[in-house]
């Protein structure tokens, strides 16, 4: 299983723009009590009866940017207090 419990999975719309960059993928971002691809699973193929959108577009699990994301954007592995991820936050934001 993999050490998260939030997950993150790629979308395709057409009727989503994509304004900043059209060349990145659209993400979804959520959470997961157990496996988080097993939840992207059951939240595509409907066993789970929380996401129409999930059933109609599908989730494609990207696991691989969760992993890499963080770095492309200047954030550390971890942080020790919640200050120091605040002032990612920030930079993220703004």
């Amino acid at each position: 299983m993999p050490p998260y419990r939030i997950w993150l999975g790629q979308v395709e719309n057409p009727s989503f723009d994509q304004w900043h960059d059209p060349d990145r993928p659209q993400l979804l971002l959520g959470s997961a009590r157990d496996n988080p691809i097993q939840r992207m699973e059951k939240l595509t193929n409907g066993s789970l009866d929380h996401s129409k959108f999930a059933q109609t577009y599908g989730i494609e699990p990207r696991m691989d940017l969760l992993e890499t994301l963080p770095a492309e954007i200047g954030a550390l592995e971890s942080y020790r207090k919640k200050d120091d991820a605040s002032e990612v936050r920030a930079q993220v934001r703004d």
